[in-house]
């Protein structure tokens, strides 16, 4: 029997049906919990995975049985995205409740979770298998680094414009964003060396006037013309040539909205779902309807939502069947001469095809290498001349954890490449080495500073101790861009750089030169710099939020108070006793009181945020975590202040920087929510004490303040988009 898939939503019982492609239902499935907002089959074809709300249940699809085999239930909310990993070895899916989790197929427990902080409405996965892509209801689409085990990537198309779906290419070239307006936008999908994704904005399309429910890119075997479908609230389903993306057709017929659409394999044909209870099988090559299914009404009470498991056969005949194998769900039987392809996940750099011959009906495996493709030439001779405008970088003090989230972060960008890495004590180590999640990465072994060759370098990233970095940098080449992660030259003052870390300043000289790098307070000045100092992670989450309000007079200079925590990497990775994880474990460390040595960077910028000497009361605590900061800064307002304005004119100064955001009034900023992101995040909320505004400020203390600021000083001076590129990480 051969069978398609589709999914009905009834609200007072959902039912999942398999349906024949000649009409007759072949099996039902109840589903009494929720209605089914997606369904999803197993690699190996064994179970179906139907997504509710808010719980997955796994069907075994060969089985009689009407009772899901197991259940998934730590959503909180519907569940709006399903589907599985190449092996079969777990399960993602998405959901209204703002997260993405990954399951155990086997044990049923949530191995991780990523917190989206907007309803969840579409998630796909990559097929490099490494990274998960999701959209949701805020105009949000993160990428997810299962890796790194943080968010990669942010792109914000349209603010407050839900992304209804995501469709990536095949072979991992492209990706598709559907939102509610009706719009699709295209990006390049760039790739690192290994797992990080970059996406360049390729189109904008106009598609509907109403929602697109629905879009997806047709699958490989359908070369040479590769096409994309968007299904909307419009009726209609359009396909767009993606070479130029121009309208190839419109497909009418469905008389209520379109939630649904499957490719045939080759690309022939597409079956689409709609609200009017019609399951409907178009021929690509003309765009007429060659059979309409229409679902019971006296079972289904409401429209055809999703479709699954769509398989293609084409026989001597010509004819061309749409079908799928009851026993183990592959590509049809062998009837005749007709051809087959096993539908599933491809391997890197792999697809299989199945063929075969007339006279014996023996099917035969052939693996063919796409490497010698034409649309793969193209792209690697697009990657030669991109090589030649590659930014050349060295990174001295490699071996520390800001020197390691730099070459994360560069090792994989389109833009960058390493050129040179030094480490005094690991001189002749590769850096996978040291850090193991690097072990992949095709990088230049680690050399002492003393054997560096900076002829081809463009520029310099010194991740390196305090006091050392002074002698190294005057000895540079003198056209290198150059960017200081240590405190050496964000004092302006060398007495008092002098005075707080206990060393000689031994390059006064360049101390004039160089230029605070906080971003969005010094854009102008960083631009045309040569030497950028960048700012510490502490001074970064406090000044950001205060610096505005000082300049706009809105808080008091005075009794400004900053209860400041950080995760343990934010001591560095020296071998210090009282900062090791198993000291500070179960309990919170205070250091520094009174004389940690970011409060001279604090006062100075916001001495000069309000042109007189500022003085504040700065305590330090590290937490049982490795990264993230969060600053609680107390502050007395101004006379007839109110914490609505510090509000809006954060809101309002803010308003146009990518990595600033002010959450709305009440919610409160979690260290969890920027792990491993370039963002900081604020909020203002009324103390109980009259007068006084309590700010919230939390960070990635080796993202935002660290390792991914130098790529905006590294971009500007080039006129290129500072947010475009670090998103594109």
């Amino acid at each position: 029997m051969r069978w398609i898939l589709t999914q009905l939503v009834a609200y007072a019982g959902l039912i999942v049906s398999a349906v024949e492609v000649y009409g007759r239902c072949y099996r039902t499935i109840q589903y009494p919990d929720s209605q089914v907002n997606r369904l999803e089959i197993t690699p190996d074809k064994r179970f179906l995975a139907a997504a509710g709300n808010p719980h997955i249940r796994l069907f075994d699809v060969n089985s009689n049985s009407p009772h899901p085999v197991i259940s998934y239930d730590s959503h909180t909310s519907n569940v709006m995205a399903v589907g599985f990993q190449c092996d079969g070895n777990w399960m993602y899916s998405g959901s209204e409740d703002g997260t993405v989790k990954i399951w155990d197929l086997r044990t049923a427990t949530c191995q991780r979770e990523y917190e989206s902080r907007a309803a969840v409405n579409t998630v796909v996965l990559h097929p490099n298998q490494k990274e998960l892509i999701s959209g949701d209801q805020n105009g949000n689409i993160r990428v997810w680094d299962l890796a790194a085990n943080s968010c990669s990537c942010e792109l914000v198309p349209e603010v407050d414009t839900a992304v209804r779906s995501l469709t990536v290419m095949w072979d991992g070239s492209m990706v598709v964003a559907a939102n509610n307006r009706g719009t699709c936008y295209v990006w390049r999908l760039l790739k690192g060396t290994q797992t990080m994704t970059y996406f360049e904005p390729l189109h904008k399309l106009q598609a509907h006037d109403g929602y697109i429910l629905k879009c997806l890119l047709s699958p490989e075997f359908c070369d040479p013309n590769r096409y994309l479908a968007t299904a909307s609230s419009d009726h209609t389903v359009k396909i767009w040539n993606v070479d130029g993306f121009t309208l190839e057709r419109v497909l009418t017929g469905h008389q209520r909205w379109v939630w649904d659409c499957v490719f045939s394999v080759d690309g022939a044909y597409l079956i689409t779902a709609s609200s009017d209870t019609t399951a409907r099988l178009w021929a690509m090559s003309t765009g007429e309807t060659i059979r309409i299914v229409l679902l019971d009404l006296r079972r289904h009470r409401s429209a055809a939502r999703t479709l699954r498991s769509l398989k293609y056969s084409g026989g001597s005949s010509g004819k061309r069947r749409v079908k799928l194998e009851t026993r183990n769900l592959n590509m049809s039987s062998m009837i005749g001469g007709s051809v087959s392809v096993e539908f599933g996940c491809l391997r890197k750099y792999e697809v299989r095809r199945l063929s075969a011959r007339k006279r014996s009906g023996r099917m035969v495996s052939v693996r063919a290498s796409v490497a010698s493709s034409p649309n793969t030439l193209e792209l690697s001779k697009a990657n030669a001349k991109q090589a030649e405008k590659m930014v050349r970088v060295g990174v001295l003090g490699a071996s520390g954890y800001t020197g390691a989230e730099i070459v994360r972060l560069l090792a994989n960008h389109p833009h960058f490449g390493i050129t040179l890495m030094t480490a005094d004590r690991k001189a002749g180590q590769s850096i996978g080495s040291v850090f193991p999640h690097l072990i992949t990465q095709e990088l230049p072994n680690m050399v002492a500073v003393k054997d560096a060759d900076f002829s081809n370098v463009d520029a310099v990233f010194c991740c390196l101790p305090h006091g050392t970095t002074q002698e190294i940098i005057k000895g540079l080449p003198k056209g290198l861009k150059i960017v200081d992660l240590s405190a050496d030259f964000r004092l302006r003052d060398i007495n008092e750089y002098e005075e707080w870390y206990g060393l000689p300043h031994k390059a006064p000289e360049l101390q004039k030169e160089a230029v605070y790098g906080l971003t969005e307070v010094l854009r102008g000045e960083i631009q045309n710099a040569r030497l950028v100092a960048n700012p510490g992670c502490y001074p970064t989450s406090i000044q950001l939020p205060l610096i505005p309000l000082i300049k706009a007079h809105l808080i008091e200079p005075r009794n400004i108070i900053i209860d400041a925590k950080s995760g343990v990497s934010g001591a560095g990775r020296g071998a210090k006793e009282a900062h090791l994880y198993t000291e500070i474990a179960e309990g919170l460390h205070s250091y520094g009181i009174t004389k940690h040595r970011h409060v001279p960077e604090i006062e100075q910028g916001l001495s000069d945020a309000s042109n007189s000497k500022i003085t504040v009361s700065f305590t330090p605590h590290l937490m049982p975590m490795s990264r993230g900061m969060q600053s609680t800064i107390y502050v007395e307002m101004a006379p007839g202040v109110k914490v609505d304005d510090l509000y809006e004119h954060l809101n309002n100064t803010y308003q146009g920087e990518e990595f600033v955001r002010l959450l709305e009034k009440g919610v409160v900023p979690h260290t969890r929510h920027v792990r491993g992101s370039n963002y900081c995040l604020m909020n203002v909320f009324q103390d109980r004490i009259p007068g006084r505004a309590i700010i919230i400020s939390v960070i990635d203390n080796l993202g935002c303040s660290t390792s991914h600021c130098f790529l905006r000083v590294i971009c500007m001076p080039e006129g290129r988009n500072d947010a475009s590129y670090i998103l594109s990480m």
